[in-house]
């Protein structure tokens, strides 16, 4: 059910909501099966909201920001989402029938056996959607709908084309083709009209008639009714994160991990070794599915693009490699950096890769060509670490001279430059909303900093020894430190909330899945080991 702060303040209007998630950013609001039928909710920040099984019947949700949210077995018949930013939203089994959907963005959105009778997609955005039995009629339109790729499968397998991208011509056939038939019948149609035209007042007087009984019952149960609304009044939390426990330990026999990467659906990790071997590995079964030869150094740092077809390595060799997927063909080997390279990341729209070397510099290529874009300078001490923002906007570097530095991923130019550490900073991590970073340092410290302002909000203590690597995914920041530890702290609070042991030594990399309930660790040992909480990584998260 949905959270009665979060239902209240979204019936309060988009202008009271918008300035509740602006001070919460990072918030996982919680909507699942609220009544906002033919509700105005345009521009709302709506980004990882839980809309499970809610009623949208006719709402206006024309140019909100949807990405990550879930709507899962939603209604959203003839709901207004023109304009609206799906992208990564979960659809699954939701009814979008007459659904206006025009020039919306559904980019890598989840449509597994999503009805769209008579839907408007066009001029929408559908690159990387998963389509598996998702449900169209003659009605539904697709006119001018851009689309480069899809996945036929669950959890994003099955990419279709294998390589290369649509002809405009053949996208909407295409997609017609890997369909469902559906075709609705007056009563289903009558039936959904009627869910979203339920009378208010018999639902409040269901509330009422619910009130009446709970008050009853309170004078035998008043302590469980009183422990039951104050979880309801709570605000969702992440899981509980002392949850993780050990799932299982891969071993590599190439010593140490010095990257890791996660695909988008979880399913796959990539691994840097020493020698200079990149692995992949399948999750569940804990099998290598492939390796990549060619870098003649260390494989120190790893990015996989958010089509989950390419992965881009970057060695001690001097070099960044940009591999295909789905068939392990090597693509291009960028060079020009002239020292190690530590670290890779690439942009969401797969348009930009950024890298950097042991000798200050920062290099942004272009991720279709290889050519190289510009070079940044920050100094001549190492950069160990590179980060992009969500919307691509935004550039963020750690560095030995002990500063986080700000730069436009467009223009190059340097934003601001953030000082606090009082040693190199190792690593950096933008959170899902882009709208704060943590810095992980061997000052044996994280900082969790506002990107708009610069204003440092917290520094995390607990580790014992230099701080290498930090991942940040839905609230929940993850930290290894040369103490040989995994420190888990609530991103919100600040809160440590749990402490994982890597009896092998150092702990070099870690990386989280983006519902952040698994952990990836890499050490100086032979092993790299998966961590899990409670339910998995089975649902698709938001």
């Amino acid at each position: 059910m949905a959270n009665r702060n979060h239902l209240r303040l979204i019936k309060q209007g988009v202008t009271d909501w918008n300035r509740w998630r602006a001070e919460q950013p990072d918030a996982s609001p919680d909507l699942s099966q609220a009544d906002l039928s033919a509700a105005d909710l345009s521009a709302a920040h709506l980004e990882r909201t839980n809309f499970y099984g809610a009623n949208l019947y006719k709402a206006c949700l024309e140019g909100a920001q949807l990405s990550w949210a879930n709507f899962s077995t939603a209604n959203l018949g003839q709901a207004q989402l023109r304009a609206a930013d799906c992208s990564y939203a979960n659809l699954q089994q939701a009814d979008l029938t007459r659904a206006n959907l025009q020039q919306a963005n559904l980019t890598n959105a989840y449509l597994g056996a999503a009805k769209l009778a008579a839907a408007d997609l066009s001029d929408a955005c559908l690159t990387g959607i998963c389509i598996k039995n998702w449900q169209l009629t003659p009605a539904t339109r697709l006119d001018r709908v851009s689309c480069r790729y899809f996945y036929r499968e669950d959890r994003y397998q099955g990419l279709y084309p294998e390589q290369g991208d649509f002809e405009p011509a053949a996208i909407e056939p295409t997609l017609r083709a890997t369909a469902v038939p559906l075709v609705p019948s007056d009563r289903s149609a009558a039936r959904t009209a009627r869910i979203g035209r339920w009378p208010q007042r018999l639902l409040w007087a269901l509330v009422a008639l619910v009130g009446l009984v709970l008050l009853i019952l309170s004078n035998r149960y008043s302590k469980m009714a009183s422990v039951q609304v104050s979880a309801q009044n709570a605000s969702p939390a992440i899981k509980t994160a002392a949850d993780f426990t050990l799932q299982q330990s891969l071993n590599i026999a190439a010593a140490p991990v010095w990257a890791i990467a996660l695909t988008p659906n979880g399913q796959t990790i990539a691994s840097g070794s020493y020698e200079g071997t990149v692995r992949l590995w399948d999750v569940d079964s804990g099998q290598q599915l492939t390796a990549f030869s060619g870098h003649s150094d260390a494989a120190r740092a790893l990015a996989i693009s958010a089509s989950g077809r390419q992965l881009v390595s970057g060695s001690g060799d001097q070099t960044v490699r940009v591999w295909q997927l789905q068939t392990q063909r090597l693509l291009y080997t960028l060079r020009g950096h002239s020292a190690p390279v530590w670290s890779v990341a690439i942009s969401p729209d797969e348009a930009t890769i950024a890298s950097s070397s042991y000798n200050g510099e920062i290099k942004l290529w272009q991720l279709s060509t290889g050519k190289l874009l510009r070079t940044l300078q920050q100094g001549t001490d190492p950069v160990w670490s590179v980060a992009i923002s969500p919307d691509g906007q935004l550039l963020a570097s750690g560095s030995s001279d002990r500063t986080v530095r700000l730069w436009n991923l467009q223009t190059g130019r340097l934003i601001r430059t953030l000082e606090g550490h009082s040693d190199a900073v190792r690593a950096v991590a933008i959170s899902p909303s882009g709208r704060r970073l943590v810095s992980a340092s061997w000052d044996n410290t994280l900082k969790l900093w506002d990107i708009e302002t610069g204003k440092l909000l917290r520094t995390l203590h607990g580790h014992d020894n230099r701080v290498v690597t930090v991942a940040y995914q839905n609230n929940l920041i993850a930290s290894g430190s040369i103490d040989s530890t995994i420190r888990l702290w609530d991103a919100r609070t600040g809160d440590l909330q749990q402490v994982l042991t890597e009896p092998t030594g150092w702990v070099l990399v870690v990386a989280l899945n983006q519902a952040a309930d698994r952990l990836v660790s890499g050490s100086r040992g032979e092993n790299l080991k998966i961590w899990q909480r409670p339910g998995g990584s089975e649902e698709r998260a938001n």
